[in-house]
């Protein structure tokens, strides 16, 4: 059983240590220890408190740790004090998908096979996980993150790619959901090799970035919006230039420079404890356009930012964003409840021209069942923006769901056919299995 406890007793005493040490070593003129310096001090300082621990029990007459449970310990308080604390072995497991912590009852985890598994809470009560939620949020992130009941929210990126969300006060009980990103580093291919899309389905879409058309990625939470855009990306230039807007940092392309070299990653920034200072998605959209961008990547359309970037799109701007929907049809539906919330508070049937003039592809993800009882993530329709009639947007599909749920071609012709022959397009890959020779 692991000893929270005692995690928690060593815990402090490192961190009492470690500001004690800190302070002689300053006092003496020497220069402090370096990141690593300090975590190898701070195991040796931890293995004292175990060795004292071991020969308190052995007087006890009670069992010393064994050689596991003292590495659990030694793991614990590192996470705790240069890791991610209780969240730490959720993300160095690579079988788990997402996890759900209800404050000290219980936590609930998504594995990657499709399972779901409920298992004791870690955290001893809700103000238990808030604490350890206020400490990340003190250290993680370029903006600040505040964490408590008049800022009762919290949105983080964590060092691997991963996203951490919670509330409090505003719920029956303290929530966090951290949700893994396992695909960071992904292009087409492995898309094709993890069974997202085909061969066909990938070409069109390498194609379609080649002749830089702008492409909306919807679909419901947790269907792999994001990956989807980073596979997409992957087919840029590495010097192109990419601006990269989000309310967290989580598309992590900054991070991937053998793929891309020039990238401006822009994250929106909350008010202060005086109201001040907050700096929205929307705001940095509009300044996204002065950056000389190549193409601007909007993470995640989720209000009043839908304008400018419509706007921005329309106006030649290349662009990739993603959207919330239940399905590619209700793509624009969306798009007016979003610009409904701008302070221009435009009408619905004046979405749809200005999606009709920035939006050329909409590329909607679904999770579907694969034969076994769970349900896997797949591209599952591609639609083409024609124009609008009556205040909806007029796209008929390219690709339709086919019979394992995977989009195929439905049998359309695209009105960008030319552009896409120009980068090496085969249009044959637009025709329904059967239909060619």
């Amino acid at each position: 059983m692991f000893d929270f406890d005692l995690v928690a007793r060593a815990r402090s005493a490192l961190v009492e240590a470690m500001g004690g040490e800190d302070r002689q070593r300053r006092a003496a003129g020497l220069p402090t220890l370096s990141g690593e310096e300090e975590r190898a001090w701070a195991g040796t300082f931890v293995a004292s408190i175990l060795a004292e621990e071991n020969r308190s029990r052995l007087q006890g007459g009670l069992t010393r740790l064994s050689a596991a449970e003292e590495q659990q310990v030694l793991d614990g308080v590192d996470a705790l004090v240069f890791g991610m604390g209780r969240f730490q072995r959720f993300l160095v497991d690579p079988d788990i998908d997402n996890v759900i912590v209800h404050g000290g009852e219980s936590v609930v985890i998504e594995w990657c096979d499709g399972r779901v598994t409920e298992e004791p809470s870690p955290w001893a009560d809700d103000a238990d996980l808030e604490a350890e939620l206020r400490g990340l949020a003190s250290r993680r992130g370029r903006a600040e993150r505040r964490f408590d009941t008049s800022h009762p929210w919290l949105d983080l990126r964590l060092p691997d790619g991963s996203r951490l969300s919670a509330v409090c006060a505003v719920a029956h009980r303290t929530t966090a959901v951290l949700r893994r990103h396992r695909f960071l580093d992904v292009d087409l291919v492995g898309l094709v090799e993890i069974g997202t899309i085909d061969e066909r389905l990938a070409h069109f879409f390498e194609a379609t970035m080649a002749a830089r058309l702008n492409i909306l990625v919807a679909g419901e939470t947790n269907v792999g919006k994001t990956t989807l855009l980073r596979a997409l990306l992957a087919c840029c230039d590495p010097l192109e230039h990419l601006v990269t807007v989000e309310t967290s940092l989580e598309l992590g392309l900054q991070n991937l420079r053998h793929r891309h070299r020039h990238v401006t990653a822009m994250e929106a920034r909350e008010d202060n404890a005086e109201g001040e200072g907050a700096i929205t998605v929307a705001d940095l959209v509009r300044r996204a356009l002065r950056l000389n961008p190549d193409r601007t990547v909007v993470g995640e359309v989720l209000g009043d930012e839908v304008l400018p970037m419509l706007n921005a799109m329309g106006n030649g701007a290349n662009g990739l964003t993603t959207l919330h929907a239940r399905s590619s049809g209700a793509v624009c539906r969306r798009l007016a409840s979003y610009a409904a919330q701008a302070p221009q508070s435009l009408a619905p049937e004046r979405i749809a021209p200005l999606a009709q003039d920035g939006i050329d592809l909409i590329a909607f993800l679904a999770k579907v069942p694969d034969g076994r009882g769970r349900r896997r993530r797949v591209v599952a329709s591609v639609r083409e923006v024609h124009g609008s009639l009556n205040g909806d947007l007029q796209a008929p599909e390219l690709f339709t769901p086919g019979a394992d749920g995977r989009a195929v071609p439905a049998g359309l012709q695209s009105r960008w056919l030319f552009e896409l022959e120009a980068v090496g397009f085969d249009r044959s890959c637009l025709e329904p299995l059967g239909v060619r020779p």
